[in-house]
């Protein structure tokens, strides 16, 4: 007789655990073509273990109540049920052992070897099995038709435990892929079945091992198999937590695999056109037809109206012929119920990983682009596009980085005077204090910052750093004159403009005259009432304005001289250049008309003695350039000053 019987509380457990991921009807519980797609599926090895399971208490149970019968009539009916569970039972041990292995990517990319090694216990225990019959080395009934076990009983339990082992193996070898609570929650799985089986092993009148197997059933079912949070509920697809999971796994299992998106470009148009849920039936239709080029396991919704497919070792042949059927589908008309016949054109972007990346915050990166902006076809863009964009990302997200971490500065590059031979000014230029960004040139990340309007949070950091370094180092008292600020576009555009750099001037008590405000031939040719409106009102106020970069757009020049700029700055290009016969009469013709209208040049980009000497000759006046010296700190300033307007 056994001491403690639980079987029949297993059967119940796991009969429920089988009733409830089937009845759900989620889509993981679809069984895929062909061993190796099941083999890697976590929930298709799952139901697996759970049927398992069923059989194998199922058939303990009516074994043992045949057995209490001791009917010999009913020999066959209790051998056959015996027989039975040691087979469905070594089958539950291979099952999670396997399920163990596809939550953490083992399976990944394993070849037959592999396999044919791994089943070969599982393989031993069948033989015996079958053979038991003649051999009784697994288990026996003897006259009374009691339950005997046989004398090779151990491999049984030996194979059981190596299977065991083995998971608890492929566990910790690979347990930073899964999240930390579905690896200790694996952990205790792995226990529970653990402490059943040896319990059980040692005294066969306690019969736990089935149902310590249940409850690690039932934590499997709640914690890694309940995956309604893992399904796009308007495509049908695996969402974006499912990719993200995916991916890391493939990524960390070192293996190689593709990852085709598919955006679709026209789907702001569909919502304004149809109701939303005509556009979800449109982009499930979308999702349904990717089922017939790729597994549904593989078909992916990352973000509304995005699509992703993945496929482990794909060639770029096979990829290549994959975007080529979905141009030539999406080049045709989508028949959608309640709304006739529609015309949807997408974007693709293929990688092969790790070929092109080697990290999910890449692909991440490239994920959070909206590849399809401004396509109006459908189009496969070039990894390099991709790349060249995910520059501008990281750019613009270490800028805001650097800006939260207050790395921000402002260097000082000295303008020479020749009339009064002495440094009577500076640019005030920024930089950034951190090791990304000194690969990066301020013509880089200032456009990014324009675009993305930090500008105008960079743009009074500056401006107040230029009105503290006056304040607390009394300049005007070492012969500089001014600071030229530059002053964005974008800045201009910004109603609040004025009020800002007021509020920061007054705060250091500060004469408007000392802040020269560059601005571009585009800015100053605005016709934007905004930017007439803050320019009025800032030279109203004593702000002066120098012109930044002309020449580079050779804008009109009557418009531009119409206003009023203390000075005319000359792009660096046109110097560099005037080696040229042609552009050096454009630079002569230039430096005369500005020198005849009665504004102050300054020469930037002056970077040797001969260039020196040509714009000196040629009549500019102020001058700026790494001949005298490149741009340098506030302390490296006030030092650079004293030590050269010493004699003034």
């Amino acid at each position: 007789m056994y001491i403690i019987n639980l079987e029949i509380p297993a059967l119940i457990l796991t009969i429920l655990c089988l009733l409830y991921s089937l009845t759900v009807k989620r889509r993981q519980y679809i069984i895929p073509k062909g061993a190796r797609q099941i083999i890697n599926n976590q929930h298709v090895i799952y139901l697996f273990l759970v049927v398992s399971h069923i059989l194998s208490s199922f058939s303990s149970i009516i074994g043992v109540k045949i057995q209490e019968m001791a009917n010999p009539d009913l020999y066959f009916f209790q051998y056959f049920f015996h027989a039975l569970y040691f087979f469905s039972h070594a089958t539950i041990s291979v099952m999670f052992t396997l399920y163990i292995m596809s939550i953490n990517g083992t399976t990944v990319n394993k070849g037959k070897l592999f396999y044919f090694l791994f089943f070969l216990p599982y393989l031993v225990c069948g033989i015996l099995v079958l053979i038991n019959s003649f051999t009784g080395c697994v288990f026996y009934l003897d006259k009374d038709l009691i339950y005997h076990r046989g004398d090779l009983i151990f491999i049984m339990y030996g194979i059981g435990a190596a299977y065991l082992i083995a998971g608890i193996y492929f566990f910790f070898k690979n347990r930073n892929i899964v999240s930390k609570g579905d690896g200790i929650a694996t952990g205790v799985i792995i226990l529970v079945a653990g402490v059943g089986i040896v319990v059980q092993a040692i005294d066969s009148r306690i019969l736990v091992e089935l149902f310590a197997e249940a409850l690690a059933c039932v934590v499997l079912m709640m914690i890694l198999e309940d995956r309604a949070g893992h399904i796009d509920f308007e495509t049908g697809a695996l969402n974006n937590k499912a990719f993200s999971e995916i991916n890391q796994i493939l990524l960390k299992s070192n293996i190689n695999y593709s990852v085709i998106l598919i955006a679709i470009n026209n789907l702001d148009l569909f919502t304004k056109l149809y109701s939303f849920k005509e556009t979800n039936h449109l982009l499930y239709e979308i999702s349904k037809w990717f089922t017939s080029i790729a597994s549904e396991r593989n078909i992916y919704t990352y973000r509304y109206g995005s699509f992703a497919l993945v496929g482990v070792n794909k060639t770029d042949e096979n990829n290549n012929e994959k975007v080529r059927v979905i141009i030539d589908r999406f080049n045709k008309e989508w028949l959608i119920e309640d709304i006739g016949e529609v015309r949807v054109n997408a974007t693709l972007a293929v990688f092969n990983i790790p070929r092109d990346l080697n990290s999910y915050s890449e692909l991440q990166d490239y994920l959070k682009m909206n590849i399809s902006k401004n396509q109006r076809e459908t189009t496969v863009l070039e990894l390099k596009t991709l790349k060249e964009e995910r520059t501008i990302l990281n750019i613009e997200r270490d800028l805001r980085r650097v800006i939260d971490e207050n790395k921000l500065m402002v260097y000082y590059q000295p303008i020479w005077s020749v009339k009064e031979q002495k440094f009577i000014a500076a640019e005030a230029l920024l930089r950034i204090d951190d090791d990304v960004f000194r690969s990066y040139s301020p013509e880089v990340y200032i456009p990014l910052a324009e675009r993305n309007g930090l500008i105008n949070h960079i743009g009074s950091f500056v401006f107040d750093s230029v009105c503290a370094f006056y304040k607390n180092n009394d300049l005007k008292n070492k012969g500089v004159e001014y600071i030229e600020l530059n002053l964005s576009l974008y800045q201009l555009l910004d109603s609040k403009l004025v009020d800002n750099l007021e509020n920061i001037r007054k705060k250091y008590d500060i004469d408007p005259s000392f802040l020269n405000l560059e601005i571009t031939e585009t800015a100053s040719l605005q016709e934007s009432n905004i930017v007439k409106d803050n320019v009025n009102k800032l030279i109203k106020l004593g702000y002066n304005f120098s012109l930044d970069d002309f020449g580079t757009g050779y804008s009109n020049i009557v418009r531009l001289f119409g206003l009023p700029f203390r000075n005319i700055k000359i792009d660096r290009s046109l110097l560099w250049s005037s080696d040229d016969e042609m552009m050096d009469g454009v630079l002569d013709s230039i430096v005369m008309i500005v020198n005849n209208l009665g504004y102050g040049i300054i020469q930037e980009g002056v970077e040797t003695k001969e260039q020196l000497d040509k714009v000196v000759n040629l009549g500019c006046d102020l001058i700026q350039g790494f001949y005298f010296s490149k741009p340098i700190s506030q302390a490296d300033y006030l030092k650079f000053i004293e030590e050269n307007n010493k004699n003034d």
